[in-house]
Protein backbone atom coordinates (compact mmCIF):
# COMPACT_ATOMS: atom_id res chain seq x y z
CA UNK A 1 0.00 0.00 0.00
CA UNK A 2 1.37 3.30 -1.60
CA UNK A 3 0.81 6.40 0.65
CA UNK A 4 0.90 10.42 -0.01
CA UNK A 5 1.51 12.97 1.94
CA UNK A 6 0.96 16.21 -0.09
CA UNK A 7 1.61 20.02 0.47
CA UNK A 8 0.50 22.38 -2.17
CA UNK A 9 2.16 26.33 -2.64
CA UNK A 10 0.10 28.80 -4.12
CA UNK A 11 -0.55 32.58 -4.93
CA UNK A 12 -3.01 33.22 -2.65
CA UNK A 13 -5.87 32.22 -1.02
CA UNK A 14 -8.74 31.75 -3.62
CA UNK A 15 -8.53 29.73 -6.71
CA UNK A 16 -10.14 32.40 -8.15
CA UNK A 17 -7.54 34.95 -8.30
CA UNK A 18 -4.72 32.95 -7.30
CA UNK A 19 -2.64 29.76 -9.58
CA UNK A 20 -1.10 26.74 -8.18
CA UNK A 21 3.07 27.07 -7.66
CA UNK A 22 3.99 24.06 -6.41
CA UNK A 23 2.67 20.80 -5.30
CA UNK A 24 5.24 18.38 -3.52
CA UNK A 25 4.16 14.82 -2.73
CA UNK A 26 6.01 12.34 -0.63
CA UNK A 27 5.46 8.85 -1.24
CA UNK A 28 5.75 5.85 1.17
CA UNK A 29 5.23 2.22 0.32
CA UNK A 30 6.59 -0.06 3.57
CA UNK A 31 10.41 1.24 3.69
CA UNK A 32 10.77 2.52 0.22
CA UNK A 33 10.36 6.85 -0.01
CA UNK A 34 10.41 8.71 -2.60
CA UNK A 35 9.47 13.05 -3.38
CA UNK A 36 8.34 14.33 -6.00
CA UNK A 37 7.44 17.76 -6.78
CA UNK A 38 5.55 19.66 -9.36
CA UNK A 39 6.48 23.09 -10.20
CA UNK A 40 4.95 26.12 -12.75
CA UNK A 41 3.79 24.89 -16.02
CA UNK A 42 4.12 21.33 -15.14
CA UNK A 43 1.16 21.18 -12.62
CA UNK A 44 -1.52 19.75 -14.96
CA UNK A 45 -4.14 16.90 -13.98
CA UNK A 46 -1.90 14.43 -15.93
CA UNK A 47 0.96 15.28 -14.27
CA UNK A 48 -0.54 15.05 -10.73
CA UNK A 49 -2.61 11.71 -11.47
CA UNK A 50 0.57 10.13 -12.73
CA UNK A 51 2.55 11.12 -9.33
CA UNK A 52 -0.16 9.59 -7.78
CA UNK A 53 -0.30 6.29 -9.51
CA UNK A 54 -0.78 3.19 -7.37
CA UNK A 55 -1.96 5.91 -4.13
CA UNK A 56 -4.29 4.05 -1.40
CA UNK A 57 -4.38 7.19 0.99
CA UNK A 58 -3.14 11.02 0.80
CA UNK A 59 -2.52 12.57 4.22
CA UNK A 60 -2.47 16.27 4.65
CA UNK A 61 -3.07 19.36 7.01
CA UNK A 62 -6.21 21.03 6.65
CA UNK A 63 -6.19 19.66 2.85
CA UNK A 64 -10.14 19.11 3.16
CA UNK A 65 -10.57 22.85 3.39
CA UNK A 66 -7.35 24.35 1.17
CA UNK A 67 -5.20 21.77 -0.54
CA UNK A 68 -7.77 19.80 -2.20
CA UNK A 69 -10.58 22.14 -2.99
CA UNK A 70 -7.97 24.26 -4.29
CA UNK A 71 -6.62 21.63 -6.52
CA UNK A 72 -10.32 20.70 -7.83
CA UNK A 73 -11.11 24.12 -9.17
CA UNK A 74 -7.24 25.07 -10.65
CA UNK A 75 -7.16 21.28 -12.23
CA UNK A 76 -10.85 19.93 -12.00
CA UNK A 77 -9.87 16.87 -9.97
CA UNK A 78 -11.26 15.62 -7.08
CA UNK A 79 -8.57 13.23 -5.23
CA UNK A 80 -11.33 13.28 -2.38
CA UNK A 81 -13.13 11.03 -4.69
CA UNK A 82 -9.61 9.39 -6.48
CA UNK A 83 -7.89 8.45 -3.44
CA UNK A 84 -8.79 8.30 0.36
CA UNK A 85 -8.26 11.02 2.39
CA UNK A 86 -7.05 11.64 5.82
CA UNK A 87 -6.68 15.83 6.90
CA UNK A 88 -4.45 15.27 9.85
CA UNK A 89 -5.64 18.93 11.02
CA UNK A 90 -8.59 16.67 12.75
CA UNK A 91 -6.44 14.31 14.54
CA UNK A 92 -4.05 17.43 16.02
CA UNK A 93 -7.65 18.42 17.12
CA UNK A 94 -8.45 15.78 18.72
CA UNK A 95 -4.90 15.49 20.83
CA UNK A 96 -5.85 19.41 21.50
CA UNK A 97 -3.38 20.79 19.04
CA UNK A 98 -4.42 23.79 16.98
CA UNK A 99 -3.53 26.24 15.16
CA UNK A 100 -1.57 25.91 11.69
CA UNK A 101 1.33 23.30 10.81
CA UNK A 102 4.40 25.49 11.93
CA UNK A 103 2.51 25.74 15.57
CA UNK A 104 1.48 22.11 16.02
CA UNK A 105 5.29 21.09 14.84
CA UNK A 106 6.83 23.92 17.30
CA UNK A 107 4.74 21.94 19.94
CA UNK A 108 5.42 18.67 19.48
CA UNK A 109 8.90 19.31 18.63
CA UNK A 110 9.32 18.55 14.95
CA UNK A 111 12.46 20.49 13.53
CA UNK A 112 12.30 22.44 10.28
CA UNK A 113 15.24 24.22 8.83
CA UNK A 114 13.56 27.16 7.42
CA UNK A 115 11.92 28.47 10.20
CA UNK A 116 11.53 32.61 8.61
CA UNK A 117 9.53 31.37 5.69
CA UNK A 118 5.42 31.33 6.14
CA UNK A 119 2.73 31.14 3.97
CA UNK A 120 3.00 35.24 2.59
CA UNK A 121 6.60 34.60 1.98
CA UNK A 122 6.42 31.88 -0.04
CA UNK A 123 3.87 33.60 -2.35
CA UNK A 124 6.69 36.84 -2.30
CA UNK A 125 9.85 34.13 -3.30
CA UNK A 126 7.62 33.23 -5.86
CA UNK A 127 7.12 36.26 -7.67
CA UNK A 128 10.52 36.95 -7.20
CA UNK A 129 11.03 33.89 -9.30
CA UNK A 130 8.50 34.90 -12.09
CA UNK A 131 9.47 38.41 -12.37
CA UNK A 132 13.24 38.54 -11.77
CA UNK A 133 14.41 34.99 -12.61
CA UNK A 134 15.94 34.68 -9.30
CA UNK A 135 16.39 30.75 -9.29
CA UNK A 136 17.65 31.12 -5.46
CA UNK A 137 13.98 32.13 -4.56
CA UNK A 138 12.76 29.23 -6.46
CA UNK A 139 15.23 26.81 -4.68
CA UNK A 140 13.96 28.14 -1.20
CA UNK A 141 10.32 27.77 -2.14
CA UNK A 142 10.69 24.03 -3.15
CA UNK A 143 13.07 22.91 -0.06
CA UNK A 144 10.43 25.03 2.36
CA UNK A 145 7.66 22.80 0.78
CA UNK A 146 9.32 20.03 0.67
CA UNK A 147 9.78 20.74 4.51
CA UNK A 148 5.73 20.86 4.71
CA UNK A 149 5.57 17.38 3.31
CA UNK A 150 8.07 15.00 4.77
CA UNK A 151 6.94 16.33 8.18
CA UNK A 152 3.50 15.44 7.68
CA UNK A 153 4.80 12.28 8.37
CA UNK A 154 6.31 12.43 11.30
CA UNK A 155 2.72 14.31 12.59
CA UNK A 156 1.14 11.34 11.72
CA UNK A 157 3.11 9.45 13.56
CA UNK A 158 2.84 11.44 16.40
CA UNK A 159 -0.59 12.34 16.90
CA UNK A 160 -1.06 8.70 15.81
CA UNK A 161 -3.26 10.15 12.35
CA UNK A 162 -4.56 8.22 9.41
CA UNK A 163 -8.68 8.13 10.75
CA UNK A 164 -10.84 10.52 8.38
CA UNK A 165 -12.50 12.40 10.57
CA UNK A 166 -15.37 14.06 8.77
CA UNK A 167 -17.18 15.97 11.59
CA UNK A 168 -16.49 19.48 12.33
CA UNK A 169 -15.55 20.22 15.92
CA UNK A 170 -14.61 23.85 17.54
CA UNK A 171 -10.88 24.05 17.10
CA UNK A 172 -10.33 27.73 18.44
CA UNK A 173 -9.69 28.65 22.12
CA UNK A 174 -11.03 32.15 23.47
CA UNK A 175 -7.90 33.49 23.37
CA UNK A 176 -7.16 32.28 19.80
CA UNK A 177 -10.19 33.37 18.45
CA UNK A 178 -10.05 36.94 20.11
CA UNK A 179 -6.74 37.58 18.22
CA UNK A 180 -7.92 36.30 14.98
CA UNK A 181 -11.12 38.87 15.43
CA UNK A 182 -8.29 41.45 16.43
CA UNK A 183 -6.66 40.78 13.41
CA UNK A 184 -9.86 40.84 11.23
CA UNK A 185 -10.32 44.12 12.46
CA UNK A 186 -7.04 45.60 11.45
CA UNK A 187 -7.80 44.82 7.72
CA UNK A 188 -8.32 48.56 6.82
CA UNK A 189 -5.61 50.07 8.34
CA UNK A 190 -2.83 46.95 6.39
CA UNK A 191 -4.89 48.21 3.01
CA UNK A 192 -4.58 51.83 4.07
CA UNK A 193 -1.36 51.47 4.60
CA UNK A 194 -0.18 49.53 1.34
CA UNK A 195 -2.12 52.17 -0.57
CA UNK A 196 -0.92 55.63 0.87
CA UNK A 197 0.96 57.95 -1.45
CA UNK A 198 0.76 55.92 -4.45
CA UNK A 199 -0.02 57.90 -7.56
CA UNK A 200 -3.16 58.18 -9.59
CA UNK A 201 -1.13 56.34 -12.75
CA UNK A 202 0.34 53.26 -10.42
CA UNK A 203 -3.40 52.43 -8.80
CA UNK A 204 -4.22 52.06 -12.34
CA UNK A 205 -1.55 50.16 -13.86
CA UNK A 206 -2.68 46.33 -14.76
CA UNK A 207 0.38 43.99 -15.07
CA UNK A 208 -1.55 42.25 -17.80
CA UNK A 209 -5.46 42.53 -19.54
CA UNK A 210 -6.47 39.80 -16.83
CA UNK A 211 -4.92 41.01 -13.28
CA UNK A 212 -6.60 43.46 -11.77
CA UNK A 213 -5.08 47.24 -10.92
CA UNK A 214 -4.83 47.94 -7.35
CA UNK A 215 -7.82 50.47 -8.30
CA UNK A 216 -9.54 47.35 -9.08
CA UNK A 217 -8.70 45.35 -6.20
CA UNK A 218 -10.17 47.99 -3.73
CA UNK A 219 -13.48 48.36 -5.27
CA UNK A 220 -13.17 44.33 -4.86
CA UNK A 221 -12.51 44.66 -1.37
CA UNK A 222 -15.45 46.05 -0.31
CA UNK A 223 -17.56 43.89 -2.74
CA UNK A 224 -16.01 40.81 -1.03
CA UNK A 225 -16.69 42.42 2.67
CA UNK A 226 -20.28 43.50 1.47
CA UNK A 227 -21.19 39.76 0.77
CA UNK A 228 -19.18 38.52 3.88
CA UNK A 229 -21.08 41.26 6.11
CA UNK A 230 -24.32 39.30 4.92
CA UNK A 231 -22.57 35.54 5.59
CA UNK A 232 -21.37 36.48 9.33
CA UNK A 233 -25.53 37.83 9.47
CA UNK A 234 -26.90 34.51 8.35
CA UNK A 235 -24.43 32.37 10.67
CA UNK A 236 -25.39 34.13 13.38
CA UNK A 237 -29.40 35.04 12.88
CA UNK A 238 -30.60 31.94 10.36
CA UNK A 239 -27.91 28.95 11.34
CA UNK A 240 -28.47 26.03 8.52
CA UNK A 241 -29.04 28.27 5.74
CA UNK A 242 -27.98 28.48 2.16
CA UNK A 243 -25.50 31.22 1.32
CA UNK A 244 -24.24 31.14 -2.45
CA UNK A 245 -21.09 32.24 -3.85
CA UNK A 246 -19.99 35.12 -6.47
CA UNK A 247 -18.26 35.01 -9.32
CA UNK A 248 -15.45 38.11 -8.87
CA UNK A 249 -14.06 38.17 -11.86
CA UNK A 250 -17.50 38.42 -13.35
CA UNK A 251 -18.66 40.71 -10.92
CA UNK A 252 -15.33 42.94 -11.66
CA UNK A 253 -16.50 43.35 -15.20
CA UNK A 254 -19.94 43.66 -15.21
CA UNK A 255 -19.62 46.32 -12.66
CA UNK A 256 -17.21 47.65 -13.99
CA UNK A 257 -14.80 48.18 -11.00
CA UNK A 258 -12.10 50.20 -13.08
CA UNK A 259 -15.21 52.86 -13.86
CA UNK A 260 -15.75 52.85 -9.91
CA UNK A 261 -14.50 55.33 -7.31
CA UNK A 262 -11.96 53.89 -5.55
CA UNK A 263 -12.03 56.43 -2.31
CA UNK A 264 -15.97 55.54 -2.00
CA UNK A 265 -14.96 51.66 -1.68
CA UNK A 266 -12.42 51.92 0.44
CA UNK A 267 -14.41 53.90 2.39
CA UNK A 268 -17.31 51.22 2.26
CA UNK A 269 -15.01 48.57 3.14
CA UNK A 270 -14.29 50.63 6.24
CA UNK A 271 -17.84 50.62 7.65
CA UNK A 272 -18.24 46.93 6.32
CA UNK A 273 -15.14 45.95 8.61
CA UNK A 274 -16.00 48.06 11.68
CA UNK A 275 -19.38 47.01 11.68
CA UNK A 276 -18.85 43.52 11.44
CA UNK A 277 -15.32 43.89 14.01
CA UNK A 278 -18.35 45.09 16.88
CA UNK A 279 -20.71 42.77 16.29
CA UNK A 280 -18.01 39.58 16.43
CA UNK A 281 -16.26 40.94 19.90
CA UNK A 282 -19.52 40.87 20.85
CA UNK A 283 -20.63 37.27 20.01
CA UNK A 284 -21.58 34.86 22.62
CA UNK A 285 -19.12 31.70 22.67
CA UNK A 286 -22.33 29.37 21.90
CA UNK A 287 -23.07 30.95 17.72
CA UNK A 288 -19.16 29.58 17.59
CA UNK A 289 -20.49 25.98 16.68
CA UNK A 290 -23.42 27.82 14.12
CA UNK A 291 -23.02 26.29 10.18
CA UNK A 292 -24.36 27.41 7.09
CA UNK A 293 -24.28 25.50 3.85
CA UNK A 294 -22.38 26.95 1.06
CA UNK A 295 -23.44 26.72 -2.43
CA UNK A 296 -19.65 25.56 -3.45
CA UNK A 297 -17.87 24.56 -0.16
CA UNK A 298 -20.79 22.83 1.58
CA UNK A 299 -20.58 23.36 5.12
CA UNK A 300 -19.04 25.68 6.92
CA UNK A 301 -18.39 26.71 10.54
CA UNK A 302 -18.27 30.55 11.61
CA UNK A 303 -14.86 29.73 12.40
CA UNK A 304 -14.01 29.05 8.67
CA UNK A 305 -15.84 32.46 7.90
CA UNK A 306 -13.66 33.88 10.46
CA UNK A 307 -10.64 32.07 8.75
CA UNK A 308 -11.54 33.66 5.16
CA UNK A 309 -11.92 37.24 6.09
CA UNK A 310 -9.30 37.53 8.55
CA UNK A 311 -6.98 36.46 5.81
CA UNK A 312 -8.73 37.57 2.72
CA UNK A 313 -6.95 41.24 3.02
CA UNK A 314 -3.26 39.90 3.64
CA UNK A 315 -3.71 38.02 -0.08
CA UNK A 316 -4.92 41.32 -2.13
CA UNK A 317 -1.72 43.32 0.05
CA UNK A 318 0.21 40.72 -1.29
CA UNK A 319 -1.27 41.31 -4.81
CA UNK A 320 -0.67 45.39 -4.32
CA UNK A 321 2.85 44.85 -3.17
CA UNK A 322 3.67 42.74 -6.73
CA UNK A 323 1.41 45.60 -8.78
CA UNK A 324 3.97 47.99 -7.17
CA UNK A 325 7.18 45.93 -7.54
CA UNK A 326 6.46 45.48 -11.56
CA UNK A 327 5.21 48.98 -12.30
CA UNK A 328 8.59 50.72 -10.86
CA UNK A 329 10.20 47.78 -12.63
CA UNK A 330 8.77 49.00 -15.92
CA UNK A 331 9.37 52.56 -15.10
CA UNK A 332 12.67 51.72 -14.39
CA UNK A 333 13.10 49.73 -17.91
CA UNK A 334 11.47 52.64 -19.82
CA UNK A 335 13.89 55.45 -18.21
CA UNK A 336 16.38 52.83 -19.37
CA UNK A 337 15.31 53.38 -22.82
CA UNK A 338 14.68 56.84 -23.02
CA UNK A 339 18.36 57.31 -22.03
CA UNK A 340 19.84 55.21 -24.52
CA UNK A 341 17.67 57.08 -26.66
CA UNK A 342 18.82 60.17 -25.69
CA UNK A 343 21.96 59.14 -26.03
CA UNK A 344 21.71 57.47 -30.06
CA UNK A 345 20.80 60.89 -30.69
CA UNK A 346 23.43 62.50 -29.15
CA UNK A 347 25.81 60.34 -31.02
CA UNK A 348 24.17 61.21 -34.19
CA UNK A 349 24.04 65.45 -33.84
CA UNK A 350 27.85 65.50 -33.01
CA UNK A 351 28.37 62.91 -35.94
CA UNK A 352 26.95 64.71 -38.52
Amino acid sequence: MIEAYLDIETTGLSPNYSKITVIGIHLVEDENERFVQLVGDDITSESLLKALEGVDTIHTYNGSRFDLPFIQSALGVDLSKEFGHCDLMYDCWQNNLYGGLKRVEQTLGIPRKLTEINGLEAVRLWWRYVNDYDQDALKTLCEYNREDVVNLKTLKEKVGGGKKIAKRVLRLTQEMRQAKIQSYGNGYALVKRSIEGLSKELLRYKPSSVDWSIHEIIVHLADADANGYVRLRRFIAEPGSRVMAYDQDRWATELKYADQSADESLELFRLLRSTSFALLVRLPETAWVNTVQHSENGVMTLEDWLDTYEAHVTGHITQIENNIRLWKKQKKNIQKLNIIIYQSIDFVKIHQ
